[in-house]
């Protein structure tokens, strides 16, 4: 296949998969023009990778392809929601890279299992550690302590469900 017919096979597969998603078909070249220059997705098409089943979580406002890939990752921003926050959700949050996450179980305030939005799969998302070079700014100072969250070190990984055991077996 030429390059040119692949780029064309992925640029309707990107659309085919918009509209999987609920996203509108663009009404203008340069509505086109702007959806085509910020998608991850088609960008990721174009790379060669597969789209996946379902779309990945957020992270950033962009697609968290390899947590999905690699099963973990390490976010840079987690807070649990306040009650006002739960109420505008509609449900129990935790907030991840700042995208809310719905909270299935909340094991300690260190560690939740948690799912993204309409997703059947689980995640883990624990602290790991603490982030020493935030937590130097917050003693001198330098931070609000509104920044404290940031010194934790989190880790969302996935976790299997039975299932998911049954098929590798």
């Amino acid at each position: 296949m030429t390059t040119r017919g692949f780029s064309i096979q992925c640029l309707i597969r990107w659309l085919k998969v918009r509209e999987r998603e609920g996203h509108p078909m663009p009404t203008s070249v340069s509505q086109l023009e702007i959806d085509i220059a910020h998608s991850a997705l088609l960008t990721r098409l174009l790379n060669g990778h597969e789209p996946f089943p379902e779309a990945p979580p957020k992270a950033m406002a962009y697609p968290w392809y390899e947590l999905v890939e690699k099963g973990r990752g390490e976010p840079n921003d987690v807070w649990e929601a306040p009650a006002d926050l739960e109420q505008a959700f509609g449900y129990r949050a935790l907030v991840i890279d700042q995208h809310p996450w719905r909270v299935l179980q909340k094991i300690s305030d260190e560690e939740f299992v948690v799912t993204y939005g309409t997703s059947k799969s689980k995640w883990r998302a624990k602290v790991i550690g603490r982030r020493d070079d935030i937590e130097d700014h917050l003693k001198n100072g330098d931070f609000d302590k509104g920044f404290a969250h940031l010194a934790k070190h989190w880790l969302v990984e996935k976790i299997e469900d039975e299932a998911s055991r049954n098929e590798s077996a």
